[in-house]
Parts: structure tokens; C-alpha cells; sequence
């Protein structure tokens, strides 16, 4: 009898579970408050979209991390194929306060892009991992699908000739919904802002994914930024980009604009260099301001912002370790506000070349990693996954914008416990602190639950030593605890 109640219990997850994500009138997860992207509150179903995968199956192994704080809970895995039959759905046991990850290859016979129902839970949380036998990234899944999506940072520039070895950025896009998606892809370089012929009306098959090789159908250029379309319908969208010999990045798509960001996690030094793009999707001329905030300086000794005039649908690139009025060695926290026109979405890009490590910088070879920010403060965050050394040296990043100390406290979420760490950390005023949880990460992989004395900005940083590559993951914010950036004083 218990075991017949059991199989009716799973066959209605995954009834309820098709019928969220086909509705085409459903938002999953959809934002209420300040927050661009991912968020999560207590108790509440969710639908989780992960788009990026692996080129093939001889690409890198795909996994799916689900993070569970609170009891077992049953959750809904879809892979999506590249037709509307090839979708397959299985039902996953989370244990209770893990971290459970799916190896999509093992569990589903392929690795493409997926998709995560979770009906009920306290603050469950998905992120996804690529990993290859020398790249490594991993990102956040998304918690909406939308008619737009927008990617200030993408690369298809050969960087040896000699070689050819080149950077590969393939844009992959599902359809979760019943109906077929038309796309096109609006591409914005320094010089035009055009849809290629190759990018214009897409068809995304419904309940399907599609990879489209960004590298083949942009002419090279080292730096440009696109926005995906949809004409009817809504999608999911992410980038997966490759520079052989150098690292990895997925970058998940930002479904819409806003007047202020946040990036908690910057950093300079020697090999290091980090850019921000600034990218305008919009059809009116935008005023941005970049201000940085590097530790341990004064209010008035802080480098004045850096003014970016960004038109309608360009973008406008920063440098930020070639800047001398900013510090070259100090760890900051930056803030863009657009001072006058609409909306905008940023994108950091951090390359290593070289070996780096000390109480502010990863202790990694090199690598690339790719940073969306965030667009509010919270006082309560989640971070998924964090990997275990000696591999990784797992950090997070508390950034601090107000005028007082902000206490946080992290619980850790491991292997079927909830551990308080036993240290309570100050955060300076307009200040931002390098949590280093090695010690805590030791016996396997951990997720960390975060609470604050006040609103805060939070990002998660994993290394791997035996690929030479990192990430840089913002936190996802509790979306009742959330709220607006402070105001821009500049």
C-alpha cells in the first residue's frame, strides 16, 4: 500500500510539474521586487531553467546542483532535446540539507539543457556545473523565461592566428513552453548594430533547446554585446564561451534592465585583468556611472566615478585594471548607475594569466571568468555550491554599500546538516570582506546560507587548481528580504 502511494505521489509532481512549465501564461519564479534574475523565498514552488550544456557528448560532463537547506523534497528534471519528443522528465530525491547533484549523462543517457521543478521547499536553490579535463565554470540557473534577453559580454575574436586556437561562443536557448518560439539576435559591435542574416527568425521548437554558434555567424571581433528577441512566446537563454587554453564562461541572461548594479567581488594585480561592458538594449542614449569602491580608503580619497556615454543599442567597454586612479591592488566592490535614460544591464569579465593567491585574490593558474552582478541588496542570500579543496579554495564576498557595520552570520549546508560557522564577520562601512571556507568545505562540496544585520550584496568565487579556471557566482537573494540598491550619491 506505502509503495503504491508513493508511485501515485511522483506521477502527480510530475503532472503538476508539466503543467507549470507549459502553461504559456505561467511566470515561474518571476521577480516581485527589485531583483533582476534568480531569487527565491521561503516555501515557494519554482521552476529553475538551465540552458547552457555541453556542444555533444564528448564535450564537458554537465551536472545539475540542486541545494536543499531544509527536508527531502522530490524534484521534477527535464532535459530538453532539440525536438519537442526528445524532452525527457524524471523525478530526483534531494536529501534533506545537501547539496545533490545530477549528473546529466549518468541519470539521463545525455547532457543538454535542463530544467528544475521544485514544488514547496525553504529556500531551495539550482545552479549547474560544466566540466571539462580543463575548463571549468559553473552558474546560476534561472527563475523566469521572457520575451528578451541581454549579454553585455561576448567574444568571437581569433586570439592566435598562428595557432588557431580562438575564442567559441555558443548561445543555447529553450523553449519550455507548447508552442514554438521565432527568435531573432540583434548584435551590437563598436561599429553597427545589426540581426545577421544567419540570426533572424529562429525557430525554437517547443519543449526544446537550440545551440546557436554565435563564432560562426558574427564576424570576429574581440568584444560585442547582442540581445535575444523573442516575436512571440517566452524562452530561457545562456552563453557558454571557450578560449582553448585559457577557461570557460557561462553567462546566463539578463531578462531586463535596470538603473542600478551592483558587482561585490573586484579585484586587480599582477596577470589580472578585469573589464566591465556596459551594455544600453534600449532605443534611447543612456549616461552611466561607474563608481569603485576599493577597501580600506576614506569617502573622500575615493577615485571619482567614470562617466560612460552608452547610445541606443551599443555598448561601452571599461578596463578597470588599467585605470591609474584606480588602486591596482586592492580588493573593491563597484556600483553602475545610469544617471540619465533608460536601463541597463552590465557584464564583468575577469581574466588570470598568470599565478595568483593571497587574502583578497583566488589561489588559482589562470582562467576566465564571467560575472552578471546584481541588481538589489538583501540582508538573507543563498549560495548553491561551493567546491572542496585542495582543488578549490571556495570564498564568498560580502560587499557592504551602507554607512554602517553590517554582522553576518553563515550556516553551512552539508551532507543532511545545517552547521552554524562559529564566527560572526564584520563588514566595514562601504567595505567589502573575502570569507575564505576552505576549512569549512573540507570533507565535500558545501552550500551556504547567509543572514545579515542589514541589506548586503553577495557573490561566491570556486577555483580549480588541476583545470586552472574559476567562477564568479552572485548570490541568490531571498526576494521578500530583498530591496533597492541605495540611492546613487554621485
Amino acid at each position: 500500500m506505502i509503495r503504491r502511494v508513493v508511485v501515485v505521489a511522483v506521477f502527480a509532481l510530475i503532472v503538476v510539474g508539466l503543467f507549470r512549465i507549459d502553461s504559456p501564461n505561467a511566470r515561474p519564479g518571476a521577480s516581485q521586487s527589485s531583483v533582476v534574475g534568480p531569487s527565491v523565498d521561503d516555501g515557494d514552488a519554482s521552476v529553475w531553467f538551465c540552458p547552457g550544456a555541453p556542444d555533444d557528448a564528448n564535450g564537458p560532463a554537465h551536472q545539475l546542483v540542486i541545494a536543499n537547506p531544509g527536508d527531502e523534497l522530490t524534484a521534477l528534471v527535464t532535459v530538453y532535446g532539440a525536438t519537442s519528443d526528445a524532452a525527457v522528465s524524471k523525478p530526483v530525491t534531494v536529501p534533506a540539507r545537501s547539496q545533490h547533484v545530477v549528473a546529466l549523462l549518468d541519470v539521463f543517457g545525455s547532457s543538454g539543457s535542463t530544467s528544475v521543478e521544485i514544488s514547496g521547499g525553504s529556500g531551495v536553490t539550482v545552479a549547474h556545473r560544466l566540466l571539462g579535463s580543463a575548463v571549468e565554470d559553473q552558474s546560476g540557473c534561472s527563475t523566469e523565461a521572457s520575451a528578451e534577453w541581454h549579454f553585455a559580454s561576448a567574444n568571437s575574436e581569433l586570439v592566435n592566428a598562428s595557432t588557431g586556437v580562438e575564442a567559441v561562443a555558443h548561445l543555447w536557448l529553450v523553449n519550455p513552453f507548447p508552442a514554438d518560439a521565432s527568435v531573432d539576435i540583434r548584435v551590437a559591435r563598436d561599429d553597427q548594430v545589426r540581426i545577421p542574416t544567419p540570426l533572424r527568425g529562429l525557430i525554437v521548437p517547443a519543449r526544446s533547446a537550440r545551440m546557436v554558434d554565435l563564432t560562426a555567424a558574427v564576424e570576429r571581433k574581440s568584444q560585442f554585446a547582442f540581445s535575444v528577441e523573442a516575436r512571440g512566446g517566452r524562452i530561457v537563454a545562456e552563453l557558454v564561451q571557450t578560449v582553448a587554453g585559457r577557461g570557460l564562461m557561462l553567462e546566463p541572461g539578463v531578462p531586463s534592465t535596470s538603473r542600478s548594479w551592483m558587482l561585490a567581488d573586484s579585484f586587480g594585480g599582477t596577470s589580472i585583468v578585469e573589464a566591465l561592458h556596459v551594455y544600453n538594449p534600449t532605443a534611447e542614449d543612456a549616461t552611466v556611472a561607474v563608481s569603485v569602491y576599493p577597501n580600506e580608503v576614506d569617502a573622500a580619497s575615493l577615485p571619482e566615478p567614470f562617466v560612460l556615454e552608452v547610445p541606443a543599442r551599443r555598448f561601452a567597454p571599461l578596463v578597470l585594471t588599467e585605470q591609474p586612479r584606480v588602486p591596482p591592488d586592492d580588493l573593491r566592490w563597484v556600483r553602475v548607475d545610469v544617471v540619465e535614460g533608460p536601463g541597463v544591464v552590465i557584464g564583468q569579465v575577469l581574466s588570470i594569466t598568470g599565478a595568483v593567491g593571497d587574502d583578497i585574490r583566488p589561489s588559482v593558474a589562470g582562467g576566465l571568468a564571467t560575472s552578471t552582478g546584481v541588481s538589489a541588496q538583501a540582508d538573507r542570500w543563498y549560495l548553491p555550491f561551493l567546491s572542496s579543496p585542495p582543488d578549490s579554495q571556495p570564498a564568498i564576498v560580502v560587499a557592504n554599500p551602507s554607512e554602517s557595520i553590517a554582522l553576518v552570520s553563515l550556516t553551512r549546508i552539508a551532507r543532511g546538516e545545517r552547521t552554524e560557522l562559529s564566527d560572526r564577520f564584520e563588514v566595514p562601512p562601504r567595505s567589502s570582506l573575502v570569507i575564505d571556507l576552505s576549512a569549512a568545505a573540507t570533507d565535500g562540496p558545501i552550500g551556504v546560507e547567509l543572514e545579515a544585520s542589514q541589506p548586503v550584496v553577495v557573490s561566491a568565487r570556486t577555483t580549480s587548481v588541476s583545470r586552472a579556471d574559476l567562477s564568479l557566482v552572485p548570490g541568490v537573494p531571498a526576494r521578500r528580504s530583498s530591496s533597492s540598491l541605495p540611492e546613487f550619491e554621485g
